[in-house]
C-alpha cells in the first residue's frame, strides 16, 4: 500500500518460482502505523496510525524498480512516482542486483499487467517533512526536455518470453472521468515505453504479446501546432519478436458526455506502435476503436458526425526510430470546422494520435462502430482496414488542398504558401494538379467497408490497391481524376531561392 523513500531508491522484488500468484497489487488506500502511539518520543508521532489516501510507491530523490514474479496490478487511485526512472518487470526472475532476462521459471505463464493511477518518472518533487507537517512530499510531471535528445529519464515496462498482456487503464474509463481514483483512471506523466520482453534482441524467442490501452488521460505531448509543450510524454509499445496485437480504445470525437462535470472526453496523447521484431517473425496488428454511438443515420433528423479519423504519413517521429512513419489521429468536433477557411475555429486543439510504421506487417483496423463516422486518408504505410459499422459513414481517400502541406504559413507572409504544419507532419509526398495539391490517399493496400447505413465513398487518389464495400442500404461511390499541373522548382532570377513551388 505504501513504499516511500526520502533520499534513496525503492526496489520491490516479488520472487519468481514455478508456482503462480506471485503478484504485486498496489491497493486503493488504507492506513499504516509509524509509531507505537501518539505520545512516543521524540516527536510524539502525530500520525502513529496514518491514513493512506492513495496507494503509493514514491522515491522522492531516487528511482523505483519493481521486479515481480507474475502479475502487476495498480489501482486507479494509486500513485507510482519517482524523481528518477521507473522500471516495472513482470514474470521476472531476479536475484540481488541481477535480472535474468532469459530465465523463465514458470513456462507458459506470462505476466498480466493492469496499470492505472498516476505513473510519473522524472518528477518535479516537493519534498516531504521528516519531523513535522506533511511526511510525504508531492510530485508533478516535469514539463521540460532537451530539444535535441528529448526526455532521457523514462518509465519502462517489461514482459518476458511467455504470452504477456500489458494493459493501461480498463473498460470502466469509458465514462470519461478525469480525477485520480475515478474508474479506469490512468495518467502517464513521463515518457513511457512498454516492451513485450526483457530481452530486446529481436532475434531471440518471445511470446505473442497483447497490449491494450483504454482511454489515456491528457498527456503533455505536442500533437498539433496549437499544442505547445516540450515534455514529450509519449507512450511507445513494442512487442519485440513474435506475433503481437495492439488495441487502442478512444472516447470518440463527439462523445455525448462532453461538458459533464468531472469529465473530459477530448483527450490529447501520442501512442507510438513501433514493433522492433523482424518482418519474418510473426504478424503484428493494430486495432483502433472509436465511440460506439447509437445516433445513426437520418432517423428523427440528421444525426451528427460521431468519430473523425485522419490517416496521414509523417515526415519523422521526434526522437524515435521509424521506417516510413504514419499515423491515425482522432480530432474533435464536426468536419466543417476543419474544411473551412476560418483559422482556429475547431472546438479543441487536442488530438488523440497513434503513430506507426511499416513494422505493422499484419494490418491496421480502424473500427468506427456505431454512429456516423468520417474517415479521411491522405497517406498510409501499412495495410489498413476501415470499418464504418452502423450508421451513415463517409470514406475519403485522398484530398485536394489549396496550399502545399508544409510548415510554411498559410497567411501568405512568404511566397511559399503552406499548411502551417509541424515539421514532423509535413506531407512526404504530394502531386500538383490543376485543382490544387493532391495527397496520395494510400500507398499500401486498403479496404473500406461501410457496414449498415447509407455510406459514401469518395476517391481522389490511391497509390495502392483499394477495395470499397458498401454493405447494407444505399451507398454512393465517387471516383475522380485530376489533370497533372506543371510546377516550377527553379531559381529563375538567380537570387538563391526557389521562385515557385
Amino acid at each position: 500500500m505504501l513504499a516511500h523513500a526520502y533520499d534513496g531508491d525503492i526496489r520491490i522484488t516479488v520472487r519468481e518460482t514455478s508456482a503462480q500468484g506471485e503478484n504485486l497489487d498496489l491497493l486503493h488506500s488504507g492506513s499504516a502505523r509509524f509509531g507505537e502511539d501518539g505520545t512516543t518520543f521524540p516527536t510524539f508521532q502525530p500520525d502513529a496510525s496514518r491514513v493512506i489516501t492513495h496507494g503509493q510507491i514514491f522515491a522522492e530523490k531516487g528511482s523505483v524498480l519493481l521486479r515481480v514474479g507474475d502479475d502487476v496490478t495498480l489501482d486507479s487511485n494509486s500513485e507510482t512516482l519517482a524523481a528518477k526512472s521507473i522500471d516495472i518487470y513482470g514474470d521476472v526472475s531476479a536475484t540481488d542486483e541481477v535480472i535474468h532476462a532469459l530465465v523463465n521459471l514458470d513456462v507458459a505463464f506470462g505476466t498480466v499487467m493492469v496499470l492505472r493511477g498516476r505513473i510519473v518518472a522524472n518528477a518535479t518533487v516537493t519534498p516531504g517533512n521528516k519531523t513535522i507537517g506533511a511526511p510525504v512530499g508531492s510530485a508533478t510531471p516535469t514539463l521540460t526536455a532537451d530539444p535535441v535528445t528529448g526526455p532521457t529519464v523514462l518509465t519502462r515496462i517489461f514482459g518476458n518470453t511467455d504470452v504477456d498482456t500489458i494493459q493501461f487503464g480498463d473498460t470502466s474509463g469509458a465514462g470519461g472521468t478525469n480525477t485520480l481514483g475515478s474508474p479506469g483512471y490512468v495518467f502517464l506523466g513521463s515518457k513511457t515505453r512498454a516492451y513485450g520482453s526483457q530481452d530486446l534482441n529481436a532475434n531471440n524467442v518471445d511470446g505473442e504479446d497483447r497490449f491494450r490501452v483504454y482511454y489515456l488521460q491528457d498527456t503533455a505531448t505536442q500533437t498539433s501546432p496549437n499544442v505547445q509543450t516540450a515534455a514529450e510524454h509519449t507512450l511507445t509499445l513494442d512487442g519485440v519478436s513474435g506475433t503481437d496485437v495492439y488495441e487502442i480504445y478512444t472516447l470518440g470525437s463527439n462523445n455525448p458526455g462532453q461538458g459533464t462535470a468531472g469529465t473530459d472526453f477530448q483527450r490529447n496523447y501520442v501512442i507510438n506502435i513501433l514493433d522492433s521484431g523482424r518482418s519474418i517473425d510473426g504478424v503484428d496488428e493494430l486495432t483502433i476503436f472509436g465511440y460506439n454511438s447509437s445516433q445513426n443515420g437520418l432517423v428523427g433528423g440528421n444525426k451528427p458526425i460521431d468519430d473523425i479519423f485522419l490517416l496521414r504519413g509523417a515526415n519523422y517521429l521526434p526522437h524515435e526510430s521509424a521506417d516510413r512513419p504514419a499515423y491515425v489521429a482522432m480530432v474533435y468536433g464536426q468536419p466543417k470546422t476543419y474544411a473551412d477557411t476560418i483559422e482556429d475555429n475547431e472546438p479543441s486543439n487536442e488530438v488523440a494520435r497513434i503513430n506507426y510504421d511499416t513494422a505493422l506487417n499484419g494490418r491496421i483496423t480502424v473500427e468506427g462502430q456505431g454512429g456516423n463516422d468520417n474517415f479521411y486518408s491522405d497517406d498510409t504505410s501499412a495495410i489498413v482496414s476501415l470499418q464504418g459499422g452502423a450508421g451513415d459513414d463517409s470514406f475519403n481517400i485522398g484530398q485536394i488542398f489549396g496550399n502545399k502541406r508544409t510548415g510554411d504559413p498559410e497567411n501568405g507572409v512568404t511566397p511559399f504558401f503552406g499548411g502551417g504544419l509541424l515539421d514532423q507532419d509535413v506531407f512526404p509526398d504530394m502531386v500538383a494538379t490543376t485543382r490544387g495539391w493532391l495527397s496520395p490517399g494510400i500507398i499500401a493496400p486498403m479496404v473500406a467497408q461501410g457496414g449498415t447505413g447509407n455510406d459514401e465513398f469518395r476517391v481522389y487518389s490511391n497509390q495502392a490497391e483499394l477495395r470499397l464495400e458498401g454493405d447494407d442500404n444505399n451507398d454512393l461511390f465517387i471516383v475522380r481524376a485530376f489533370a497533372i499541373a506543371a510546377v516550377a522548382n527553379q531559381d529563375w532570377n538567380g537570387d538563391g531561392t526557389i521562385d515557385q513551388d
